[in-house]
């Protein structure tokens, strides 16, 4: 059935290791129109490093804009014990100002803050989850 639906429709993929999977499975499959939205996360992401002791460090990465959807990742740890949970939030534009009032209306400027840009391989190593809330990307 996967053959079927892809060799009839456009696959757009969020990375090239996405359609490398799906040829891996069909390799006799003659993809039509494929598309790769780069996404600038190498594939597979490996650290090896031991859990520490402490904060779970989860981060948002992206433009701060509305879509990105950030602002519901705040309201979940305002009403969350925040002890156990450090926010990064790394990107610029139009939402911070939006987001740093929510931070600080709620007093989460110990655990929660807005780095800024900063490129990607810089990030991974400070980071233990990623949270995507986006209202438009899957």
């Amino acid at each position: 059935m996967e053959v079927l639906a892809l060799a009839r429709f456009r696959i757009v993929g969020s990375g090239s290791h996405l359609i490398d999977e799906i040829l891996v499975r069909h390799p006799k499959l003659q993809l039509k129109e494929v598309y790769e939205l780069p996404n600038d996360l190498p594939a597979p992401i490996k650290y090896h490093r031991q859990p520490l002791p402490g904060r779970l460090r989860v981060a948002a990465v992206g433009p701060l804009v509305p879509l990105k959807n950030q602002r519901f990742i705040l309201d979940l740890l305002s009403a969350a014990d925040t002890m156990s949970i450090e926010l990064t939030i790394f990107g610029i534009g139009p939402e911070e100002a939006n987001l740093n009032r929510i931070i600080d209306h709620h007093n989460m400027r110990d655990s929660t803050s807005i780095a800024g840009w900063v490129p990607g391989k810089d990030i991974w190593e400070k980071v233990d989850l990623l949270l995507a809330p986006s209202l438009h990307e899957g």
